[in-house]
C-alpha cells in the first residue's frame, strides 16, 4: 500500500468513526409505549448504518456484514434497507457534512526517516540525519551530526525541529525507539508512530 492509499484509509476510518459519534446526536430515540416486543435495534444504530452505506457506497447486504463490527449487533440487509428508505436523504446529507470536515481536517504527514555516513575526499566523516515527506518527497528537517551520533539520537534532534501538528512516521526502526526516547515527546509534538513494513 502506497502512502498515500495509507493516509486515504485513515481518511475513511476517520469518517466511520465520525459517523458512529455523530449519529446518536441526529436521531431522537423514542419512548417504547404500549405493548409489544421492544425493538431489536435503536434508531441511531440504523441511522449511523445508513450514513457508512452512504459514505462507502456500500450494497445493503455489506453494510449488514459490516455492522456487527460497527455497532455490535448484525440486522439483516432488509432493516437496513428500511432504515435507508426512511433516513436516506438525510444520511446523504449527514455523510456529505462528515466527508467535508474530514477533507477539512489537518492531514497527517508521513515521514520517512533515514540517516547516512559521509566521507569527504579530504578524510573529515559525519553523519546526515533526514526527515522526508513521502507524499511531496520534500525534506522535513535535516541535521548533520558527528559520525558516532546513534541512530536514536539523531532522530531525537530532527524531532525537536519540527513544528507541533500530526506525523505518521513510517519504516521507523524499533532500536530508534527506545525507552529514552519515551511516549511524552511523542506526545508532546501531537504525533503518532505506525511502523511500516
Amino acid at each position: 500500500m502506497s502512502p498515500g492509499e495509507e493516509l486515504r484509509a485513515v481518511s475513511k476510518v476517520n469518517e466511520i468513526v465520525l459517523a458512529l459519534q455523530i449519529a446518536p446526536m441526529l436521531v431522537e430515540e423514542r419512548r417504547r409505549r404500549g405493548r409489544g416486543r421492544p425493538p431489536k435495534y435503536r434508531r441511531w444504530e440504523l441511522f449511523a448504518l445508513c450514513i457508512v452505506k452512504e459514505l462507502l457506497g456500500l450494497s445493503f447486504d455489506k453494510v449488514a456484514k459490516l455492522a456487527l463490527f460497527l455497532i455490535g449487533k448484525s440486522p439483516d440487509d432488509n432493516t437496513v434497507w428500511r432504515a435507508y428508505r426512511r433516513w436516506g436523504r438525510e444520511a446523504g446529507r449527514a455523510a456529505r457534512i462528515i466527508a467535508d470536515l474530514v477533507s477539512r481536517a489537518e492531514r497527517p504527514k508521513l515521514l520517512a526517516v533515514d540517516s547516512t555516513g559521509i566521507r569527504t575526499y579530504d578524510g573529515r566523516s559525519f553523519k546526515a540525519h533526514f526527515l522526508v515527506n513521502l507524499e511531496t518527497d520534500a525534506v522535513e528537517a535535516a541535521v548533520v551530526t558527528e559520525p558516532r551520533t546513534s541512530d536514536a539520537k539523531g532522530l531525537r534532534i530532527l524531532l525537536s525541529s519540527l513544528r507541533s501538528g500530526l506525523y505518521l512516521f513510517h519504516n521507523v526502526c524499533p532500536f530508534m525507539l527506545d525507552h529514552r526516547l519515551g511516549c511524552s515527546l511523542w506526545a508532546g509534538l501531537g504525533a503518532s508512530c505506525s511502523r511500516g513494513r
